[in-house]
């Protein structure tokens, strides 16, 4: 699990012992591409199968009239099969908290580059719990300092306890907040995950310029993602991103 970071310790040439990082595969919501794989490995399973023949020889179990069957084990493998659900049939909420490796608290997420590699990062963060009362420049916020050669999705992890989980529907808004202390609101592109959840949500940076399917770099700046439930419920997270490019 990741520890809480100093951010000096985020230095060129320090190791980020704070964050998580996995190579990521840029495949929106990691819920995209398993079906060719499935495919290829039933196949191979049917190849095996013809060349061994199992139905040819008695399957290992107790003896005629012991009270089991040389059928069952395979009935039990069956089964249990079935039972396990596809990929595609797992809920918004698994396909997001696996995406963030099922974490227990709040995390900033992130798409950065890293000595030319691109990866997913995972950053704790301690949000500021607030209604929509509150403001993008409120000095409570915490800041957590993002740093790569290039940061191309910027969002958050939020925890799958069901005490401290956010409620099922919640809306997102992301500030850019200006050198000269003013917030404006970003028109901010969801990448992540395919289907909406509110454990999860990374976004792209809103660039006119971008080329389709390509994710521009977030400049350098303070970015406040404000996370709040239903109008009137008095639930809402704040967390705000420093976007540190480091060349």
């Amino acid at each position: 699990m990741p520890r809480r970071a100093d951010p000096s310790s985020l230095r060129a040439g320090t190791p980020r012992a704070a964050q998580h990082a996995e190579k990521a595969l840029i495949d929106p919501g990691g819920e995209r591409g398993r079906g060719p794989w499935l495919l290829i490995v039933g196949a191979a399973l049917l190849v095996a199968l013809a060349v061994a023949k199992p139905w040819q020889a008695p399957l290992p179990g107790p003896a005629p009239g012991s009270g089991g069957g040389a059928g069952r084990p395979a009935v039990a493998a069956t089964e249990a099969a079935a039972a396990s659900p596809s990929p595609s049939a797992r809920s918004a909420d698994d396909v997001a908290a696996a995406r963030c490796s099922r974490p227990l608290g709040w995390r900033t997420y992130a798409f950065e580059t890293w000595h030319g590699q691109r990866i997913r990062t995972w950053t704790v963060v301690e949000p500021l719990a607030a209604a929509e009362s509150a403001t993008a420049l409120d000095p409570r916020i915490p800041v957590v300092p993002i740093i790569g050669q290039e940061i191309t999705a910027l969002g958050y992890c939020a925890p799958v306890v069901e005490a401290i989980a956010p409620p099922a529907s919640v809306n997102v808004t992301v500030w850019a907040v200006e050198p000269s202390g003013v917030a404006r609101v970003l028109d901010v592109r969801r990448i992540e995950p395919l289907r909406p959840s509110s454990l999860s949500a990374l976004f792209a940076y809103p660039d006119p310029a971008a080329k389709p399917g390509v994710l521009s770099p977030w400049p350098a700046g303070r970015y406040v993602f404000a996370i709040l439930g239903e109008p009137g419920s008095g639930w809402g997270r704040w967390f705000a991103a420093q976007v540190v490019p480091f060349p």
